[in-house]
């Protein structure tokens, strides 16, 4: 598995709290299969885009002494809202990507209206981004209408939900959509957005749900195949529906 949102870089935002809570979420990840994290604190929380790549390189380091093999890759969750979001975008663009490569994990507030949805997708497209959408299920202008989502798609944009609402850690109203929206091939990923070692571990249930629910290919799809194409920096065409 590939986990491509998770909140693991000690000392920069609300994820883990230092080293050794670093290392955990970690070891929990390899032992659940999972042999490859992007590491995607959140753009506002960190100052300096340069630190990101140093907390990665020290975390590899402390994992290989430690014998973890997992990997972890830079990344962040970016939040083109924000006033000064597109001008740092363009300024540390590869910085701010998923592991380097022309992905993006772009996040919305949970209150954002369609309009915003779109006009942040065309500025990001403009960069010769791909934005993917992380955790479109929690917004609630999606719950009882998927036509944003479906827009969204159309303009170029992919969808991540987040291994919590699977398993109605947020809620009814994000679990069901974002099942409608696996289920409509609106979103091709599922991630952790985990943010501390206890939930990681809960988180990883949701594998297994998927698998009940829809079988082995979309477990394999949203965990770990399209994953790969992020990391790798593959080409869009090689994403695919879970179903």
């Amino acid at each position: 598995m590939i986990d491509i949102h998770v909140h693991i870089l000690h000392g920069l935002d609300d994820g883990a709290m230092d080293i050794d809570e670093a290392l955990s979420m970690l070891s929990i990840a390899e032992k659940c299969g999972v042999t490859d994290m992007i590491a995607t604190p959140h753009s506002w929380a960190v100052d300096d885009m340069s630190q990101i790549e140093r907390t990665v390189d020290e975390l590899n380091k402390a994992a290989a002494a430690s014998g973890i093999s997992t990997a972890v890759h830079r990344g962040c969750e970016f939040n083109v809202m924000r006033g000064e979001a597109v001008d740092r975008l363009k300024e540390g663009l590869r910085l701010l990507t998923l592991a380097g490569g022309r992905y993006i994990l772009t996040e919305f507030s949970n209150s954002t209206n369609a309009s915003t949805i779109y006009s942040c997708i065309e500025k990001v497209k403009k960069l010769g981004l791909v934005p993917v959408i992380a955790h479109p299920e929690r917004c609630s202008v999606m719950w009882d209408d998927l036509d944003p989502m479906r827009k969204a798609r159309q303009m170029g944009a992919y969808g991540q939900i987040s291994m919590g609402d699977m398993i109605g850690r947020n809620g009814p109203a994000s679990m069901e959509t974002a099942m409608m929206m696996i289920e409509e091939g609106l979103c091709q990923i599922c991630a952790t957005d985990a943010h501390t070692p206890d939930k990681l571990q809960l988180y990883m249930t949701a594998v297994e749900s998927v698998r009940s629910r829809y079988g082995e290919v979309a477990v394999k799809r949203l965990f770990t195949d399209n994953p790969a194409v992020i990391l790798g920096n593959l080409k869009e065409e090689r994403i695919l529906p879970a179903l």
